[in-house]
């Protein structure tokens, strides 16, 4: 049997948060679903330091064979994820965007909306910025300092209406700031000219 199957593997990822140990089915498992990309950390006491995972030998191929089986994107639905703390909205917002037939997937907090940016390459991001642990003015600005998510269009919708709200939504990199109450057809419209 392969010794290196046996070996546990920990991930750094690049929005910063480690997670493991996990066996190389599981590594396997999160290459082929896209979780685990090329640029992220993997540490294996072998090595004694984290490595990009491009970089591990055994690693390789299953990159290689995850590219091949990658949809080209005029053949799937467009990703909008849903960054929302009010639980009610959020749904609305999903079922909403659903119907419009467009793929949902919707977070309650800054930090777990920044990881699933990373984790679900969504093609829209819907965001508030009054947010548990970490607000989306930072989620906005990290994101947009990432050269690979910095293309990611950004939607504010906020109750914060004041006009320095929206420069300093506008100024962190968001393309629209939308306020709240808003009016969901001109929101569809926005996301519709966003992802033509």
């Amino acid at each position: 049997m392969n010794e290196e199957k046996k070996e546990e593997y920990y991930v750094w990822y690049i929005y910063g948060i480690e997670e493991g140990p996990y066996d190389f089915e599981k590594i396997s498992n999160l290459i082929g679903e896209g979780r685990l990309r090329e640029e992220d950390k993997v540490w294996l006491d072998r090595f004694g330091e984290w490595k990009e995972a491009n970089k591990i030998e055994e690693l390789v191929p299953l990159f290689e064979g995850r590219k091949k089986k990658i949809v080209s994107p005029e053949k799937r639905k467009k990703k909008i994820l849903v960054i929302e703390d009010d639980g009610n909205l959020r749904e609305t917002l999903s079922d909403v965007l659903e119907t419009e037939g467009y793929s949902v997937v919707t977070s309650k907090d800054g930090l777990e909306g920044l990881r699933k940016t990373y984790v679900e390459l969504p093609d829209l991001v819907i965001l508030d910025i009054i947010l548990p642990e970490l607000s989306g003015l930072e989620v906005c600005k990290r994101l947009k300092k990432d050269t690979q998510m910095k293309d990611i269009p950004i939607i504010y919708l906020t109750a914060k209406d004041q006009v320095t709200d929206k420069l300093l939504g506008l100024e962190s990199g968001a393309e629209i700031y939308l306020t709240k109450p808003f009016d969901m057809d001109v929101l569809l419209e926005k996301i519709q000219n966003l992802l033509r």
